[in-house]
């Protein structure tokens, strides 16, 4: 019954954040009183590791650069974006050391629970049931006549992204499961959530989970699974061919159709929906802006009028690097990297506790690293999932 409460919460919680409340939108509404609670939690104790510092210092990083007073509004809510690691991290290594058999639990529990509540969420808006409340991926643009899918998150990519990184974690549930009922109600949350993933139109979440399930397999198995089951991949990626062709509009969001194919015919400016133009775009105002931008970064907001200038939009560049790079400087991009190397260093020096988990873990983090590599930015549930994961292989008893 409790968990039944808890989903229905959280269904609320997803499905309302596009929605103001008076000059407020939902989402940073909730979130406020959540990192509250995280504040709170984490500094009844100050002992913190050194991917918690490294994502701490980048986190406050935001509001040290060149421009950061131009637009402070702007580099104060990428603060708050990207502190869901450092508190969340905090928080549980502040609890950890009042009661690690709770902790540990909790940790376990709650990413299996927001593994498949992540997934199911999406049933009565894929049944029609439930109108979206923003829309997803627009090709109308393109030539196309649609728009890709939402579901109850606020954007397409939020749900492409969460629901990937979420399908990763099933199939650790569906390996994990004792019964096999378990399994099989795992294994058909897993299929669904690829069903979530295929209609969003979303690339990134595409590449997470098929670079991720194969990170997963190959960990867990080595290339002998790979090899044995080479026929049925072959199979499953001819259906995949199959159903990709027989959709014009997937077609486009796969294959670079993009806004910028109508004023530019060079590949440059087109690949990737412009990302190679809008990382180059900031590079180059990083680079034009001096010794002070180089170490200390440009800033968000002028970075981003930059971009608008150039390419015609107001956005990031759609690469983690890139970002750390231009925004907060040479400093910035260190401690951005950083956070990933003490990622990996969490993963690596807790490889031999469990076998099962770590194979989550590694793939968890390979599907990061292609997030950052081709969106980047920060994506609250994601970033939940990714803490959850490293945490649960932390704080995992050895050869459980």
């Amino acid at each position: 019954m409790l968990k039944v409460i808890l989903f229905l919460l959280l269904f609320l919680i997803i499905y309302l954040e596009p929605i103001y409340f008076g000059a407020i939108k939902f989402s940073l509404l909730w979130k406020a009183i959540f990192f509250s609670v995280l504040f709170f939690l984490a500094f009844s104790g100050f002992r913190i590791t050194k991917l918690n510092l490294y994502a701490y210092l980048y986190c406050f990083k935001h509001i040290v650069s060149v421009g950061a007073l131009k637009s402070f509004g702007e580099s104060f809510m990428e603060v708050f974006k990207t502190s869901t690691i450092p508190f969340v991290l905090h928080a549980a290594q502040s609890c950890y050391e009042k009661n690690p058999n709770k902790v540990r639990s909790f940790v376990s529990q709650t990413l299996s629970f927001l593994a498949f509540s992540f997934v199911l969420i999406n049933v009565p808006f894929l049944l029609g049931i439930t109108p979206e409340l923003s829309k997803g991926i627009a090709l109308t643009a393109l030539g196309g006549e649609m728009h890709g899918y939402s579901g109850p998150f606020q954007n397409g990519h939020s749900a492409s992204i969460t629901v990937g990184a979420s399908s990763i974690v099933l199939l650790f549930e569906i390996f994990k499961a004792k019964s096999k009922l378990k399994k099989y109600f795992a294994f058909i949350i897993f299929f669904l959530s690829l069903v979530v993933i295929y209609k969003t139109l979303v690339r990134t979440g595409f590449l997470m989970v098929f670079v991720g399930l194969i990170v997963f397999a190959y960990s867990l198995y080595g290339i002998k699974i790979l090899l044995k089951y080479l026929p049925l991949v072959g199979l499953g990626f001819l259906f995949l061919v199959s159903a990709i062709i027989s959709n014009e509009e997937l077609m486009m969001r796969l294959f670079d159709g993009s806004v910028y194919e109508n004023n530019h015919s060079h590949w440059f400016y087109t690949i990737g929906s412009g990302r190679l133009w809008m990382a180059w775009t900031n590079i180059v105002f990083w680079f034009d802006s001096g010794l002070q931008s180089w170490i200390f970064g440009t800033g968000i907001g002028p970075s981003k009028d930059n971009m608008e200038q150039v390419v015609g939009i107001r956005v990031f560049s759609h690469n983690g690097f890139i970002d750390a790079l231009a925004h907060n400087g040479l400093i910035g991009l260190f401690l951005y990297v950083m956070i990933l190397v003490q990622s990996y260093r969490t993963i690596k020096q807790n490889f031999y506790k469990c076998k099962l988990a770590s194979s989550l873990a590694i793939s968890i983090f390979i599907s990061y690293l292609i997030f950052v590599f081709f969106q980047g930015g920060s994506r609250f549930y994601f970033d939940v999932i990714y803490v959850l994961v490293l945490l649960n292989i932390n704080y995992m008893e050895k050869n459980t």
